[in-house]
């Protein structure tokens, strides 16, 4: 393949220009998605007054969806009050090696099993984990 100086310049120029409007379409989608994440928030708290957690409209349905998350101990003095009571509870092995999500799971279940035997939600924890963070979004759901 033969290319001349003025056609790599012809490209160069292309590119240059290919790249200003891909940067501006990123600016146009970040706009756009801020927009789109205020419309959410205003949701989300307009189902929270309503004290509902989903709401039907003709154009789908709003949901509210709570997520808890709990963070690895990072303290070793934590960590090894975590770690001992997984070794209590006979589930060490199993545990030491997991992952984030595993561990998550676990904790979630421990918490339902708490509030099950009707611990204090406010003041219970389990030994060496932070309390959970909980975090609560609000989308809307296509209509069928």
């Amino acid at each position: 393949m033969s290319i001349t100086v003025d056609e790599m310049n012809e490209l160069a120029k292309s590119i240059r220009e290919q790249e200003e409007k891909y940067e501006a379409a990123k600016k146009e989608a970040t706009a756009q998605f801020n927009a789109l994440e205020k419309l959410e928030n205003l949701m989300g708290k307009a189902l929270l007054d309503l004290g509902q957690d989903k709401f039907q409209t003709p154009y789908g349905t709003m949901v509210l969806t709570k997520r808890t998350s709990f963070k690895v101990p990072k303290l070793e003095e934590d960590r090894a009050i975590f770690f001992e009571k997984l070794k209590e509870m006979g589930v060490y092995e199993d545990m030491i090696t997991v992952n984030s999500a595993t561990m998550n799971g676990f904790l979630k279940d421990e918490y339902k099993a708490a509030e099950a035997r009707g611990e204090d939600m406010v003041v219970y924890r389990f030994p060496g984990v932070e309390p959970p963070t909980v975090s609560v979004t609000a989308s809307l759901r296509k209509a069928k």
